[in-house]
């Protein structure tokens, strides 16, 4: 069966949605909504925000077409799990460089490159001699995730220790909620993997797929709401016609 869409650049669960949606489908598609309005927010900001966010302008547009495309091929009952081989080596190239440009001047973001370099090589090497791509990756978005928890938490770590709020307070506050959703998201995912199929065999064995696809919506939803609201609280540059 084709997955479902935003969660279904997780794991190939339910069938595509119907033109009548129950409550479950939409609460798996509510996700859709933030980041609809963040991807229409970042082309109307699109030469405003600060340079230390730009890349996230490409993040938002780059989950926006891959979550639409997962949409529509669920919805034709064609199986979207092949997407995540491109979507988790973007997807963690794009959140990088938004650290280490944002981290620049406060440590050496040699290490943040080296994790993308590494990263990049596994996903290479995964795709080409080990996964079947008809296969859910959830090797692949465990490693992200756990890349990823490593970051956030050095930013919270570094924001708090350098001069970083005190110098940048708008940006501070933005930084603040990005990475919070990040963090939030990805660390929700790992204790999903490691942990979620204990509690399904012993407590939900006949909901493991509906009570996994909406774990995953809520973890979406929570995630693009703190980044539109990072983004909205944002510093703007006001003559943006000379950036």
């Amino acid at each position: 069966p084709a997955s479902t869409p935003l969660p279904a650049l997780q794991k190939p669960f339910l069938p595509c949605p119907s033109k009548t949606m129950s409550t479950t489908e939409v609460i798996i598609h509510l996700p859709f909504i933030p980041l609809l309005l963040t991807t229409a927010y970042v082309f109307l900001q699109w030469r405003k925000l600060d340079k230390a966010l730009n890349v996230l302008r490409w993040f938002a547009v780059f989950e926006f077409l891959m979550q639409t495309t997962a949409t529509v091929l669920a919805f034709y009952n064609i199986l979207n799990t092949p997407l995540l081989y491109l979507y988790v080596p973007v997807d963690f190239l794009l959140k990088s460089f938004f650290y280490a440009r944002l981290l620049s001047n406060s440590i050496n973001t040699r290490i943040i490159y080296l994790f993308m370099v590494g990263f990049i090589l596994y996903c290479l090497t995964d795709v080409l001699f080990i996964s079947d791509l008809h296969v859910f990756n959830s090797v692949a978005l465990s490693i992200q995730s756990i890349l990823m928890v490593i970051l956030t938490l050095s930013t919270f770590f570094i924001m708090v220790e350098s001069e970083f709020m005190e110098n940048n307070p708008k940006l501070a506050n933005a930084v603040i909620w990005i990475n919070s959703g990040f963090f939030l998201y990805h660390t929700g995912n790992i204790l999903f993997f490691y942990f979620g199929d204990i509690l399904m065999d012993t407590t939900f064995p006949d909901h493991e797929a509906l009570i996994t696809t909406v774990s995953h919506s809520f973890l979406y939803l929570v995630m693009y709401f703190c980044l539109l609201i990072g983004l909205w609280k944002s510093p703007k540059h006001t003559n943006f016609l000379s950036t």
